[in-house]
């Protein structure tokens, strides 16, 4: 980390933490990894994680496990962030990068229709993902701007970064 002074002054290192362990949907051994890459983001954006996000995340021993939609943990929520575990065996900056990156979809609405059509081979759906990618990977740099060295942070490839998302069937 670049600076640790441009910390959010709303939402502490201790509070975001104890935010994600009180939902249960994270594991103990990735929540304050969680909880870092969270505090880089600008105070607006953390209050729009808090007020309509939700994190999941199985832990390496969980094979499943299964979730309502009206457990209290999700109430208010729009959206939900699903991480792999494999995220937290990478570099702090490519795990800032990549919730960075997901938060910047979920704040601008790329929702999954969005992306529908790319299977096809649609041109127009395969420009408008490019773009919607572009945008995301932009806002993220952005937010990460003050937390991270800006040429350390242009070296990052999403696509370095991202694990392949199952393809819905029709």
């Amino acid at each position: 980390m670049k600076n640790q002074k441009k910390r959010n002054k709303k939402y502490s290192l201790n509070y975001i933490d104890d935010e994600l362990n009180n939902t249960g949907l994270i594991p103990d051994y990735a929540s304050g990894k969680l909880a870092e890459a969270i505090s880089c983001l600008p105070e607006e954006i953390i209050d729009f994680i808090f007020e309509s996000q939700v994190f999941l995340t199985l832990d390496n021993k969980t094979t499943a496990e299964q979730w309502f939609f009206d457990d209290f943990r999700f109430s208010g929520k729009k959206g939900f962030i699903l991480l792999s575990d494999s995220l937290w065996d990478k570099e702090p900056i490519q795990i800032a990068f990549i919730i960075a990156h997901e938060v910047a979809h979920a704040f601008k609405n790329h929702n999954f229709n969005s992306y529908k059509n790319i299977d096809s081979g649609d041109i127009d759906g395969i420009e408008d993902t490019k773009k919607r990618e572009k945008e995301a990977g932009g806002l993220a740099t952005l937010w990460l701007r003050p937390h991270f060295n800006l040429e350390d942070l242009k070296k990052l490839k999403y696509k370095d970064c991202q694990f392949k998302s199952p393809q819905p069937t029709q």
